[in-house]
Order: structure tokens, then sequence, then C-alpha cells
């Protein structure tokens, strides 16, 4: 009988060489499945509109109203060309012919010349992450939006997805990922790469996105952990052996493709790899190496999914203070300014003047990017003209949507004080 001291049992795994695998190839994307394994299959960019001002808008019905008259234009050229058809059969328009009312594009002017009817349908109105912690309106299908990728492939129907959002190789922005629960923008992330949770397969059902070899890859990996034993007392190390086995098998069944998801997540935002990686993320797509504590970074990638997915329904911050001023002569425009020193924003519209004070440092630190996450939201609810949109539906001032603008800033300093404390536990 062989008998150990017994102060303390543990398993970890080996500090070998990281282990690193591609977290997508395009490749692989396309079938060619001889490759080297990588842990998701498929991804998509983000929805490229190519004419934002016109699908994209924070009200329903202002959206709605909008594209009602976008698709009355189309067919009333489509209508045009019918006519001219009448005696020149093989007739087509260009973009330079065309009312310039709408915003053409190269596809939506094929359409035209197929002769292809567009149809207005509420129910094409989703709700989109347009920015980080930005959700805008968004009515997608084929004529409205130049480039729509995978997405009306099943896609919009997944009211359950997520999306591991992530800036794309050779992109002017540095690297940065969020999570998010709608349909992405492609400047969302950077010509946002996004990789589903849950992908649309060849039979047209929601499977999850993360490869078989990959699962059999991480349990390997991880079943290999070496047994290191400390006792206080006296203990028969093979007890103690059966112990951290059966423990071991355990924490192994927690391995699965959704914590896999979670993980790489986590991983993405480690500052670790994240310094030590930053050439290899700026030219190509990510390589997701196995840390030694799996678990802890599955737990915190999934709390931090959970924050950035659900950032409307957190909580307010609530150490920020908040006055309110009325003035009897209205400002000459209005104004959004925000300090970094004194930790405060300032907004000034009409006859009004908010002030926050006491907001979180992480509102400045906790970059997306090459902005800080209050700049975002500063950028994507100020006021302003839009080139290409008809002055009669730009209906959009920070003035009618302050108070909630304010709530949302509120919501986003909590969870960027969140996001920050996880990442400090990688």
């Amino acid at each position: 009988m062989t008998l150990i001291p017994s102060s303390a049992s543990s398993v970890s795994v080996s500090d070998e060489p990281l282990v690193a695998i591609d977290l997508i190839d395009p490749k692989v994307k396309k079938g060619e499945l001889f490759l080297q394994p990588t842990i998701c299959q498929n991804y998509i960019q983000g929805i490229k509109t190519q004419r934002d001002e016109w699908v994209y808008d924070i009200s329903v019905s202002h959206l709605a109203m909008r594209m009602r008259e976008f698709v009355a234009v189309y067919e009333s050229e489509r209508q045009r060309l019918q006519n001219l058809r009448t005696s020149h059969p093989q007739k087509k328009l260009l973009q330079s012919d065309l009312n310039t009312f709408i915003k053409w594009d190269r596809e939506l002017c094929k359409y035209l010349n197929r002769d292809l009817a567009f149809e207005f349908d509420s129910a094409a109105i989703y709700k989109a992450a347009y920015r980080p912690f930005v959700h805008r309106y968004l009515y997608l299908s084929k004529h409205s939006v130049g480039m729509t990728y995978q997405w009306l492939e099943g896609y919009t129907a997944l009211s359950n997805n997520r999306y591991l959002t992530f800036t794309a190789p050779q992109n002017f922005k540095p690297f940065h990922c969020l999570m998010t629960a709608q349909i992405p923008d492609l400047h969302f992330t950077g010509n946002s790469i996004c990789i589903p949770l849950y992908r649309i397969n060849e039979n047209g059902k929601a499977v999850y996105n993360i490869s078989d070899n990959a699962v059999d890859i991480f349990k390997r990996h991880y079943s290999q952990a070496s047994i290191k034993v400390r006792s206080r007392g006296v203990k028969k190390l093979s007890q103690i052996i059966q112990e951290q086995k059966q423990k071991q098998e355990e924490r192994l069944e927690q391995i699965n493709k959704e914590t896999i998801f979670y993980y790489c997540y986590a991983v993405l935002h480690y500052p670790a790899y994240l310094e030590s990686n930053q050439k290899q993320l700026k030219n190509e797509y990510p390589k997701i190496k196995l840390y030694p504590d799996f678990w802890k970074f599955a737990e915190i990638g999934k709390q931090l999914a959970d924050l950035h997915c659900n950032f409307e329904h957190e909580a307010p911050y609530d150490k920020a203070v908040l006055s309110k001023t009325n003035y009897n002569q209205a400002f000459s425009h209005t104004q959004i300014k925000a300090s970094a020193e004194k930790q405060s924003l300032v907004l000034k519209y009409e006859k009004t003047e908010i002030k926050l004070e006491h907001l979180p440092t992480s509102l400045w630190t906790y970059r997306l990017g090459n902005k800080s996450v209050i700049s975002w939201l500063i950028d994507q609810h100020k006021t302003r003209k839009m080139r290409y949109l008809p002055k009669k539906f730009q209906h959009y001032r920070i003035n009618d949507y302050a108070q909630e603008w304010i709530s949302l800033l509120l919501k986003v300093a909590q969870v960027a004080e969140k996001t920050q404390k996880c990442i400090e536990k990688l």
C-alpha cells in the first residue's frame, strides 16, 4: 500500500506548447472537408446594404413609410421599362437613366432589367446590429439590400441564434469582436465576419455550427490532463487518482459545441492572446489556442456573450448622477460633449440641458476598434444630414430620443463595467 501526504489535489493540463486551431477557413466553408479541421464550419459577412439611409431607421413606422415610397418608385420605373419594351424588346435601363429619388445600385438595376416585381412587406423589417451597442430596424429583402449573402437562407427565422462577429483581416481598424443576437451590419465590427452559433444545413435545418472534429480535438486535448496531487494527512494514492479521474470525466462532459463557442469568444477577449497574436489577427482569421483552463474561459465567454447580446435589458449604471436644467432660451444647436477626465457627459438641445456625472471610466477605456464605447454611442445618435435620402424622410433628431438615449448610455455603462471585470478574470 502506498500512502502520500494530502494537502490538496487538483488536475491541470500540462504546460506544453499551446495547441491552436483555425476558427474558420474559407475552403472548409466551401466543402473541402479534407483540409485541416476548423472549429466552425460556416461564417457570413455582415449585411452590405449599399443604401443605409434608406433601409435602416430607429423607428419602424418611419422605415415602413420610406420603403413604401421606395417600392413605388421602383415599380414606376419597371412599368416605364415595360412600356419602352413594346417597341424595343431588348431595351435595358442604365443607372444613369433612372429616377434619382431613390438610390440605385448594380443589383437593383439587374432586378429592374429582369422585370422582377418589388412589393412592400412589413415582415421584411428586422431588428439589426448596426454598430456596437446600436440597434436599428432594417428592411431586408433582395431588392432593398445590395448584398444579402446567406442571411435570407433561413437565418432570419432563427430567433435564438447568436453571432460571434469580428474584424475581417486586412481591415484598417484594430481587431475587435462583439457578440450579437441580431443580424449584423457589414460595419458592425469592420467588414464584419459573423460566425453563427447555429448554421443552416443543406436540408434547411438549424444545427450547431461547431464541427464534430473540433469537439474531438478539444476533448482529446483536455483529457490529457496531468494529475497533481498534494495531501494533508494520509490518503491512498489510488483513491485520490480515482476521485480526480471521476472529476475529470465530469468536466470533459461539459466540453460540447456550445461551450466551445463561448470559449472562443473568451479567447478573443483575452489580453495576452490579443497582444501576442496582433500581427496574425491583422492579416489572417483567428487561430484559437487551447489554454489550460477551458472551463473558466467557457464560463466567462458565456457571461460576456449574455452581456453583449442583452445590453438593452441590462440595469442602468446606478452610480452616475443625472441632473436636468430647463432654460428660457433655446440653444442654437444640439450639443453632446463627453469628458473622460471629468467622467461626465452633457447633452444640450432646445431649452434643455442634461448632465451625467460620475460615469465609469470603462466607457472610455473599453474600446471597440478605433473608438471607445461612449464615442460609438455619441457618433451613432447625433443628428446628421443624409446625403442620399430626400429631406422629407429625414425625421431623426436626437432631441426626440434624448431620454431613451440617456437610458441606453447608462445601460451600456453597466455593460462596459461588467465586461472589463470579466476580462480581468481571464
